[in-house]
């Protein structure tokens, strides 16, 4: 059983509040057990547990002493109550839901986000599962009917490139061909990272191998239903794909002389050779089969051929009945795979991650070959260099079905935000950004007709939010896979219900600044955050030799100052970052481009700003 404890003194120390009274009984909000409280004299240790009580210690104050010890007598239920260090928990129990539909209920009156047409208020009516119709509807008799006035409902976000609830099942790096392997075997549906993942409105997800091998195993695509068996996780009906890999990672570019053994292929051209020679081994050994069925239809008596686990899902592929996703970054690998498919007929249903998708977008496109990347991570490693945040829109612009993917258990939970960068950076629609997480990666995992989107027939696979999904202040009020609520947020912690105060932040007198020399900057217009008083609305700063002359909202600007307009803007202090490795890590596969850690023991005269590398 999981649990995660946070320490309400710590907490309320940090924050700068007050540490609650406590009752004569003190019942947790999270897990609803009462609790006594000792004499300040007594020294007690608390078992957590639920039904658990205090129990005295022994002797030993290492040792603990179980409740049903000889001699621990239990205190009575009357005795005063806990100290204030005590801190509620969240387990297992207090995770289930207390909304419960049956599959069936009535959203009424919603923000509805449906990803095929602009935000609409309106009703969605659920019954066994499916949506059943979308609109003005009157609450058929015995409904749970589910206000959501103010509320904002869109589709489940679908991820379509996942490693999580896999643990230790990633990669089978010993061969460099692995999709005789399937990451179903290894599903595990209490990974705390599909809980994380449902609270954030993520309803389907591709589980896929890692980018070992050239040609990897086969995925998994599974409903988030955390705590159920893994048989309970699989999307029943799902098209079977594989995950294949090209660039620094099959070839092992940024491993070599970490203790693993040498592997062909170990640079990008023995990445395509391998690809070929595999698909010409498939093409005869479906060759082989196809002669002795035909063989067996005229009568004849023959032995069959030696079956292959791994050229038989070779040949699945050629017949398109297994799906091949990449794993890519280059142009030029992206048009070696394309080039390959075409040559031996496979298809490539997406191109993962495919940093320069942009850069052959018209061939993705003419190929239906869909791109599936990243919101704006690049640079990590040299082939991911080029990256753009505009990438998902250029190759949606040039006809290529594009979605967004995390990669990761923690992007996983932000994946709305990951969207939003595509409006933000690359002025996409908006619809058209929230089909980059619902139904576009829906529609690469063949699944379109089920998921992705809030129309009538479709799975109920929904969530509910505080804002419209792409805000970053939206968050998720409860997750729906298949009509059934599978996560319900509540205010564990208290904190919705009673927010801590902010402590004011006291400055010292600061010595005044030197004065400024040369042109004055006059930032005008915008609404001006001054973070130690009130925001000021059309407000005016002065800049001069890189201080701050004015600021204010009736500040006069001089005749000769350059002049820019922040109308329609927010103008705040930079940020400052108190831990980071910049100008100390450019390229994090790179070893040449680190220099943020040295050998040795305590070096207290080492200087960062001696490594710092400000290009």
């Amino acid at each position: 059983m999981s649990s995660r404890i946070l320490h309400a003194a710590v907490f309320a120390a940090f924050l700068g509040a007050a540490a609650p009274a406590q009752d004569a009984a003190t019942r947790h909000s999270c897990c609803d057990e009462a609790h006594p409280r000792h004499g300040a004299g007594d020294a007690w240790t608390r078992v957590y547990g639920r039904g658990a009580d205090l129990v005295p210690p022994a002797a030993d104050p290492d040792a603990w002493i179980p409740l049903a010890s000889p001699g621990a007598a239990a205190r009575p239920a009357a005795a005063p109550a806990p100290s204030p260090t005590e801190h509620p928990v969240e387990l297992d129990a207090d995770r289930k839901p207390s909304l419960a539909t049956g599959g069936s209920c009535l959203v009424r009156n919603v923000t509805i986000h449906s990803a095929v047409k602009p935000p609409e208020i309106g009703d969605v009516l659920v019954a066994d599962g499916r949506i059943l119709h979308v609109g003005r509807i009157e609450a058929p008799p015995g409904m749970l009917i589910i206000d959501g006035s103010g509320r904002h409902l869109a589709p489940g976000v679908v991820d379509c490139h996942s490693h999580m609830a896999a643990d230790g099942g990633i990669n089978e790096g010993s061969v460099s061909i692995s999709c005789d392997t399937t990451i179903a075997d290894v599903v595990d549906g209490e990974d705390i990272a599909i809980w994380r993942a449902v609270a954030s409105g993520v309803t389907t997800a591709r589980i896929l191998h890692g980018s070992a091998n050239t040609i990897g195993g086969r995925d998994a695509v599974i409903k988030l239903r955390w705590g159920r068996r893994p048989s309970e996780l699989k999307f029943a009906g799902a098209p079977e794909g594989v995950k294949f890999a090209l660039g620094e990672n099959p070839k092992r570019s940024n491993s070599r002389g970490f203790g693993m053994s040498p592997r062909f292929p170990g640079t990008r051209m023995g990445v395509e050779a391998l690809v070929e020679r595999a698909f010409d081994q498939a093409d005869e050994y479906r060759s082989l089969w196809k002669a002795y069925t035909d063989a067996l239809a005229r009568g004849e008596d023959r032995d069959p051929p030696r079956r292959d686990v791994r050229l038989e899902a070779l040949a699945k592929m050629l017949d398109r009945t297994i799906l091949v996703h990449s794993h890519c970054y280059r142009a030029d690998e992206i048009l070696m795979l394309l080039r390959s498919s075409q040559r031996h007929g496979y298809g490539i249903a997406t191109l993962q991650h495919v940093l320069e998708g942009y850069k052959v977008a018209p061939e993705m496109a003419a190929l239906k070959v869909g791109g599936s990347t990243f919101g704006d991570w690049w640079a990590y490693k040299v082939e991911a260099y080029d990256g753009i945040p505009q990438n998902a829109a250029l190759m949606e612009r040039a006809g290529v079905l594009s979605s967004l993917n995390s990669d990761s258990d923690e992007m996983i939970r932000r994946l709305m935000i990951e969207a939003a960068k595509s409006v933000r950076y690359a002025g996409m629609d908006p619809v058209a950004a929230l089909r980059l997480v619902t139904l576009n990666p829906a529609k690469q995992l063949g699944l379109g007709e089920r998921i992705g989107s809030i129309e009538p027939g479709k799975d109920a696979d929904l969530a509910l939010y505080t804002h419209d999904p792409l805000d970053s202040r939206a968050v998720v009020l409860w997750t729906m896979v298949d009509g059934e609520i599978v996560y319900e947020r509540r205010d564990a912690f208290g904190l919705d219900a009673n927010p801590p105060a902010v402590r004011e932040l006291p400055l010292d007198a600061m010595a005044p600044l030197p004065a400024g020399e040369g042109e004055i900057l006059a930032i005008t217009g915008g609404t001006v955050h001054p973070v130690l008083g009130p925001v000021i609305e059309k407000g005016v700063v002065l800049v001069q030799g890189g201080r701050i002359l004015a600021v204010g909202a009736d500040v006069a600007v001089p005749a000769n100052a350059k002049i820019h307009d922040a109308g329609g803007r927010h103008v705040w202090p930079g940020m400052i970052a108190l831990k980071t490795n910049i100008g100390l890590l450019e390229i994090g596969a790179v070893p040449a481009t680190d220099d943020q850690a040295e050998m040795g023991g305590d070096q207290p005269d080492l200087r960062t700003a001696a490594s710092i590398h400000p290009e």
